[in-house]
C-alpha cells in the first residue's frame, strides 16, 4: 500500500449494484453475485446465488454426463439466469424510484399475491418469471401515470411540505420559519 496511488477522486457510491457482461465462456461461467449483485436489502443476492448454482450444475452436467455441447448448455445458463436477475433489478429499481407505488401493490388483495410470489424468489422459471415480468410492466405502467400527474399524491416528494416557501412567508413577515 506504500506505493498506491489514488486512480480517482473520492466520491459517495449510492448503487451498489453491478452487472458482467459475459457470464459463459470457454470452460467457465460465473455463479452468484460474480455475475450480477442486485441490492443488499432485498436479499437478492441468496436467491441469484442458490438458484444460479443450481442451474450452472444442471448445464455442467448435461455437458459431461449427458454429451449436451457445451456452447449450447452455457449458453441456456446466461440466458436463464440473465433473465431472472435481469427481473430482480427491474423490481427493485421500481421500489426505489417509488415505494409509495410498491407498497401501494404489495397491500391490495388484488395483487398481494403475486407481489409476494415475486419477493419469494426464483425467478429464473419461466411461470415465476413471467409473473414477475407482467407485474413489473403493470408497476412501470403505474408509475408512468403518477409521476405525469404532477397533483398525484403517490409521486416522489409530493407529500413533502414546500420549506422553501414557509422560509420565505416567515421572512416577509418577519417571523422565524418552522
Amino acid at each position: 500500500m506504500r506505493d498506491a496511488k489514488r486512480i480517482r477522486p473520492w466520491w459517495i457510491e449510492a448503487d451498489y449494484s453491478y452487472e458482467i457482461d459475459r457470464l459463459v465462456g470457454p470452460g467457465w461461467l460465473l455463479v452468484g453475485d460474480a455475475l450480477r449483485f442486485v441490492d443488499p436489502v432485498f436479499s437478492t443476492g441468496v436467491d441469484v446465488a442458490m438458484f444460479s448454482a443450481n442451474y450452472a450444475f444442471d448445464a455442467i452436467d448435461a455437458v459431461l454426463r449427458g454429451g449436451q455441447d457445451e456452447h449450447v448448455a452455457l449458453k441456456e445458463y446466461a440466458r436463464q439466469v440473465g433473465d431472472g436477475v435481469q427481473a430482480w433489478h427491474d423490481l427493485i429499481s421500481l421500489f426505489y424510484k417509488l415505494r409509495n407505488l410498491f407498497t401501494a401493490f404489495a397491500v391490495r388483495r388484488r395483487f398481494r399475491e403475486r407481489v409476494i410470489r415475486i419477493l419469494q424468489g426464483n425467478l429464473y422459471m419461466p411461470d415465476s418469471l413471467d409473473r414477475a415480468r407482467k407485474m413489473i410492466q403493470l408497476m412501470e405502467e403505474s408509475f408512468q401515470k403518477i409521476t405525469s400527474d404532477p397533483e398525484n399524491l403517490l409521486r416522489p416528494g409530493a407529500l413533502i411540505p414546500d420549506i422553501t416557501k414557509h422560509v420565505r412567508e416567515a421572512a416577509i413577515v418577519g417571523g422565524t420559519p418552522p
